[in-house]
Order: C-alpha cells, then sequence, then structure tokens
C-alpha cells in the first residue's frame, strides 16, 4: 500500500509539470497509453480468459475510471498538487 501511494503521488507530480506544458486531456491520453502497454506486457506472460456476460458494465466503468481521472489531472493542473492529493484522499467520505 505504501508503495502503491507512492507511485499515485509520483504519478501526481509528473501530471502537475506536464499540465504545464500541455492540456489535462493529452497528459490523461499518455498516461493511459502507459498503462495500456504495462497491461499488455502482463497479458503476454498470463493470457486473460473473459468469463463475464456485462460487457457493457465493463465499457461503464472504464469511462467513468477514464472521466475520474481526467478531473484528477484538471484539478492537479488548476490548484496545487498538495491539495489536489488532499482532495483525492477524502474521496471515499463523498
Amino acid at each position: 500500500m505504501l508503495v502503491a501511494s507512492f507511485f499515485f503521488a509520483l504519478m501526481g507530480g509528473f501530471a502537475k509539470v506536464l499540465s504545464q506544458s500541455m492540456p489535462p486531456v493529452e497528459v490523461v491520453f499518455f498516461r493511459n497509453v502507459i498503462g495500456v502497454v504495462l497491461i499488455l506486457l502482463t497479458l503476454i506472460k498470463v493470457p486473460f480468459s473473459h468469463k463475464g456476460g456485462r460487457p457493457w458494465l465493463l465499457l461503464f466503468r472504464g469511462l467513468m475510471g477514464f472521466l475520474a481521472l481526467l478531473a484528477f489531472f484538471y484539478n492537479i493542473a488548476h490548484i496545487s498538487l498538495a491539495d489536489a492529493m488532499t482532495f483525492s484522499r477524502t474521496s471515499p467520505i463523498f
């Protein structure tokens, strides 16, 4: 959990630096490209077997995750990184 929090903060720092020169949508795009590459590398080692019957629900979940990430990076671009991370950590309350 500590390592995950460290990498999440590192991602926020990179997003803050990159958002000074490009819009948050582009930052989200490149973050997702890196994520897709890492997932594909994982799938090469361990093949994926889809056993669910609700592909629309999975698509909806992906869309909501994308919108949440876009809102988070927009937040990072417009307020201080410390405030953005604090808002991120309080999300379970809301």
